[in-house]
């Protein structure tokens, strides 16, 4: 029964070469995802980066790494990408105004939703 729970607490833990795999695919992801956003948005690239930063650190640190940290930061990962999409909808121009220059012509401009 000793023994039973010796290699259940033990198999809750990655080994350092599944940690080492683990931390480096997560890697890939977040390099994908900053490669994937506008890159107009440099605001949203930095926000990912420095949340990569962030996890990436943080997994490196940990003594006993399970996959529940890894699995923890690919959702903060796409918690991330959920609100960087958000807010580009959120400020997306799709509705038309009808503007008047200065010489006195009218003409239609895409404006932000409001």
């Amino acid at each position: 029964m000793e023994w039973d729970l010796i290699n259940k607490q033990t198999d809750q833990y990655l080994d350092t070469i599944n940690a080492s795999f683990a931390i480096r695919e997560l890697e890939t992801k977040f390099q994908s995802a900053i490669n994937d956003t506008d890159f107009k948005n440099v605001k949203a690239q930095k926000q990912i980066r420095d949340l990569m930063g962030d996890q990436l650190s943080y997994l490196k640190s940990k003594e006993k790494l399970t996959q529940y940290d890894v699995d923890r930061a690919e959702k903060l990962l796409e918690i991330e990408q959920a609100r960087i999409a958000l807010e580009e909808a959120q400020s997306s121009k799709t509705s038309m105004q009808l503007k008047r220059d200065a010489q006195g012509n009218y003409s239609y401009e895409y404006v932000a939703d409001q």
